[in-house]
């Protein structure tokens, strides 16, 4: 039986093959599908930063609530 990897091994040479053509294949992209997925990134995290903040902002508040007065 033989032990199968779990991984690709590459030549460096064959890596730098890949590596050009994804490359190529970016630049290559439009100037429209570059903006939508800035985009679209950009209101991912921006939702995550929201979220984020709420759950601070809640936790913030309930442990006010729960500070004695003086």
């Amino acid at each position: 039986m033989r032990n199968k990897l779990s991984f690709d091994l590459q030549l460096s040479a064959r890596k730098a093959a890949i590596a050009e053509r994804i490359a190529a294949h970016k630049i290559a992209r439009s100037k429209v599908s570059v903006f939508l997925m800035a985009m679209s990134a950009g209101v991912f995290m921006a939702m995550s930063a929201g979220v984020f903040m709420a759950i601070g902002f809640t936790f913030y508040l309930s442990v006010i609530a729960d500070a004695p007065s003086s």
